[in-house]
């Protein structure tokens, strides 16, 4: 017999860097989605899924939306965000500032062109003004159903925005098992935390032209083997990345593995290499 269960499936969007990633983490209470304060860290959809009670809430965590596509990675985060618009029952409109900025203005038309449901997330409340805040609250921008405001980072008024996403479900065939939390396996969960530590020790160009594979994972009685390899396009992104007599790489791949070893409650040896291939992002996947 089917299962049913009181569903809805909301995608994250919003500018670039505005805490959606950072928001999905703390709901889950799982690292599941790499967070960085530089822009379009989130290259894929990352699907995470919340079970409550008789409530599953599925989550979509897109790139950043309104960015260019000047090359094919960019190219690729914009259908993975218009994929993720069209199969999401509602939108979840995240902005960190007191008002809406032009580009969430823009942002918010194209949104109400789809006819669904927007929820508007006021992120980062602890550093913003709360008398303008409250303004605003009182007069939420048209086409939008509510107004959450809340703190990703510190985790206050989550509690008030799962009541709230509650309110939006409807009984259907559950989709995914209670024990499931998100689409990302454990090679892209360890491939993923190496690119955030790259974003974290690299210069802002670099990491947005590589990509990172886990070339082999060996699992022993004592401690795994990770065999990783990071791809760039040419010889001073890769001179950027291994640095100064390889202490950059080493730095990355030290705080890569403890972040890891944590993921997997085990101990890692971690292999790393890194090649250059101008051509790495002619793939079907990226055009």
């Amino acid at each position: 017999m089917t299962k049913k269960i009181n569903t809805a499936s909301f995608a994250l969007l919003g500018r670039t860097n505005v805490g959606k990633s950072t928001l999905l983490n703390h709901l889950l209470n799982e690292d599941i989605a790499i967070t960085s304060h530089k822009h379009h860290t989130t290259r894929t959809k990352i699907l995470g899924v919340l079970n409550e009670d008789n409530y599953q809430l599925i989550f979509l965590d897109t790139p950043g939306l309104g960015q260019k596509t000047h090359n094919p990675i960019q190219r690729l985060m914009m259908r993975t965000t218009q994929a993720c618009m069209t199969e999401a029952d509602v939108f979840l409109f995240m902005i960190d500032t007191e008002n809406l900025t032009s580009t969430d203005h823009k942002l918010l038309e194209i949104l109400k062109e789809h006819h669904k449901e927007i929820i508007l997330i006021i992120n980062k409340i602890d550093v913003l003004d709360h008398h303008q805040l409250e303004h605003f609250m009182t007069s939420p921008p048209d086409g939008v159903s509510s107004v959450i405001p809340l703190s990703a980072k510190r985790e206050s008024n989550l509690d008030l925005l799962i009541g709230r996403l509650k309110l939006s479900c409807e009984q259907s065939t559950q989709q995914y098992e209670k024990t499931y939390i998100t689409n990302q396996t454990h090679d892209v969960m360890m491939s993923e935390i190496v690119r955030e530590q790259i974003l974290t020790f690299c210069h802002q160009e670099v990491p947005h032209e590589l990509k990172v594979e886990i070339e082999k994972y060996i699992e022993k009685p004592k401690i795994n083997e990770v065999h990783v390899l990071i791809t760039v396009k040419n010889n001073n992104h890769k001179k950027i990345i291994i640095g100064k007599q390889g202490q950059n790489l080493k730095r990355i791949g030290t705080n890569a593995r403890l972040k890891i070893e944590h993921f997997l409650n085990k101990k890692v040896m971690m292999k790393i290499w890194v090649k250059v291939d101008d051509h790495w992002m002619d793939s079907a996947q990226y055009e």
